[in-house]
């Protein structure tokens, strides 16, 4: 958890424990709450597999008990239990990326820089690589799902001026997500209730307000037509967005964008 403040002072703290000996049950209680209380998402899909495998330990480290009985574990809950750690821990890159914007900041920054402005155009195939394989390929659905939310409103929703001085870098993680996101198959997550929620909470004032950040809307919507479904639900961002492209001599071209079930004009 590399960047993770909170983590990095837990970790610290273990290390004073372990330093003075402290015994081994409590360092790893205090580990496994940790995760508890901060990574529920995850943990909590498997926190009885979790204990199981404290108690196990616990009773082979004393070796006996219940009198002079050896404690030996059983074979098939061991089994299960190795199935069910390589299922969601071993074969999981990087289960506890809950939030990507809170890992990836630096990036943003970083790609907002290079980008400069939104073009009209896709966006560059060796930004989109570079997220993908740097934090993409890592995330499970749920963390996607979580990061996904976070980043549709600091790109469309959120007037802080951070998220304003950085859309491009904000843009290139989001068009990078919807990509990915599409090509693994998960396009379902585009109606999760919180996902579809947070298109709802764009106004037209705030790309009224902010060209970069309405061209991102509309090349969002452009390039993966998932997105277009979900704003459609927002009446008043659709009917801006409509209006804004069509009234344009050039927009004209975007009609069936808008009206694909009709005869282009």
């Amino acid at each position: 958890m590399r960047g993770d403040s909170k983590a990095q002072s837990k970790l610290s703290e273990i290390n004073n424990l372990i330093k003075n000996d402290e015994r081994y049950s409590k360092i790893e209680n205090e580990i496994i709450q940790f995760f508890k209380d901060n990574c529920n998402l995850y943990f909590g899909k498997f926190i009885e597999d979790i204990e199981y495998l404290k108690d196990c330990r616990n009773k082979c480290v004393h070796l006996k008990v219940n009198d002079n009985t050896l404690y030996v574990p059983n074979d098939y809950h061991a089994r299960m239990l190795i199935c069910s750690m390589y299922d969601n821990v071993f074969s999981v890159k990087a289960p506890f990326i809950m939030d990507l914007f809170k890992i990836a900041e630096k990036d943003v920054e970083i790609y907002n820089k290079k980008i400069n402005c939104i073009s009209y155009s896709d966006l560059d195939e060796s930004i989109k690589t570079e997220i993908t394989n740097k934090y993409l390929i890592r995330m499970t659905y749920e963390s996607m799902k979580n990061s996904y939310r976070t980043f549709i409103k600091l790109l469309l929703v959120s007037d802080e001026q951070q998220c304003i001085e950085n859309l491009c870098g904000l843009y290139a993680f989001t068009y990078a997500m919807t990509d990915y996101i599409l090509r693994s198959g998960n396009s379902t997550l585009f109606n999760e209730e919180n996902i579809s929620d947070m298109f709802l909470e764009i106004k037209v004032q705030s790309l009224e307000d902010n060209s970069e950040r309405k061209k991102a809307l509309f090349m969002l919507i452009q390039k993966f037509p998932c997105i277009l479904d979900s704003v459609r639900y927002n009446k008043d961002v659709f009917e801006y967005m409509r209006h804004s492209v069509l009234s344009e001599t050039q927009g004209l071209r975007f009609y069936k964008l808008f009206y694909p079930n009709e005869k282009e004009i």
